[in-house]
């Protein structure tokens, strides 16, 4: 059986059966066909029942995360023209990733668990002679999608630097040569993640934006912000 990209649960077939299937035997019918071939859930994102129940749906949207934030890649960056299915699977597996605290402790000997990581720390590991190239894709790798999460979803935080700091082009200019370099690495071959590191590094700012919007219209974070000091 083929095997579906966004690993939806049994609890994301049921609600799309329900949202979707217009009687009992509809409902059933599409939740029997989700569960055999989870596969053909692309096909049904993008109808309009589903749109309506992410922007209109007054209460939390029970999907999981990783469906949710499939669904809104779709949204908003299908809006922008920049949506393929490559890039929204790449942008809510970012997004669920980097909204778990513990991802923030990057190769867990930099920083204590007291503290989020300073991406000059990842800079500074760049310069040792003595990272292999393995390494060295999954720190590129790593800042690269690092500088996507924090100006695309901390934007506000970066833009209050002081003293100093870096600011959003700083972060921008991380993240596209990051990707670009990552994109270099045979590992990036290895795991067809050449083209969707180039496209990243050349389209960075466009999908900051996105990022950006989705923050604004769709996440709440109550008294949080993200430490931003070098």
């Amino acid at each position: 059986m083929s095997k579906s990209n966004l690993n939806i649960t049994q609890k994301d077939i049921e609600i799309l059966a329900q949202k979707l299937g217009k009687t009992q035997k509809e409902k059933m019918a599409l939740s029997h066909l989700l569960k055999d071939e989870p596969q053909q859930i692309e096909q049904f994102l993008d109808l309009e029942a589903v749109k309506r129940f992410i922007l209109e749906e007054p209460n939390v949207i029970p999907f999981s995360p990783q469906l949710y934030f499939q669904c809104l890649g779709r949204l908003v960056l299908g809006k922008r023209g920049l949506s393929n299915q490559e890039l929204n699977l790449y942008i809510s597996r970012l997004l669920l990733r980097f909204l778990k605290t513990e991802s923030f402790h990057a190769f867990g000997r930099f920083e204590s668990r007291r503290h989020f990581l300073r991406i000059f720390d990842l800079l500074v590991q760049m310069e040792k002679s003595t990272t292999s190239p393995l390494q060295a894709f999954r720190l590129y790798h790593f800042i690269a999608d690092y500088s996507l999460f924090v100006c695309g979803i901390f934007k506000e935080n970066v833009e209050r630097c002081w003293n100093g700091s870096a600011g959003i082009e700083f972060y921008e200019d991380i993240g596209k040569r990051s990707y670009a370099r990552a994109a270099s690495y045979p590992e990036a071959k290895k795991h067809s993640l050449q083209g969707i590191f180039s496209f990243l590094s050349s389209a960075f700012k466009e999908v900051r934006f996105a990022l950006n919007e989705i923050k604004e219209n769709f996440f709440h974070f109550s008294q949080l912000s993200l430490p931003l000091s070098e």
